[in-house]
């Protein structure tokens, strides 16, 4: 079993990026961000004595309606959750690389392949 799976990452779903990150404004988490075939979520580290890997934010790749960086020096990311009832909640994603993020966001809203390493 991979570390992955272990993480909540089901054997079907396919990672498409994961990269360290910050989400911020009203809803904050710092984790790993995993973008895979069916959610963007994050993964944090978190406990006293043991740290544990726990799931703090998860959102359905399909509720995702839009991607897009913002900032000259400090690139962001802003993406756009639909909550069914035709409102959009907008979220400030902070990655390391923000324009490999959108791109694998675009594969992944597509149903490309994962390229191999």
């Amino acid at each position: 079993m991979s570390l992955d799976f272990a993480q909540g990452i089901q054997p079907d779903e396919r990672i498409f990026v994961r990269m360290s990150g910050r989400l911020l404004g009203k809803t904050r988490a710092s984790g790993i961000v995993y973008l895979t075939s069916r959610r963007l979520l994050i993964i944090s580290k978190q406990g006293v004595l043991a740290k544990r890997d726990t799931p703090v934010f998860e959102v359905a790749l399909d509720r995702i309606v839009y991607a897009h960086i913002t900032g000259l020096l400090s690139k962001s990311i802003w993406f756009g959750v639909s909550s069914g009832t035709g409102f959009i909640s907008p979220f400030k994603l902070r990655v390391t690389n923000a324009q490999a993020w959108v791109a694998a966001f675009r594969r992944a809203k597509a149903g490309a392949a994962v390229p191999e390493r």
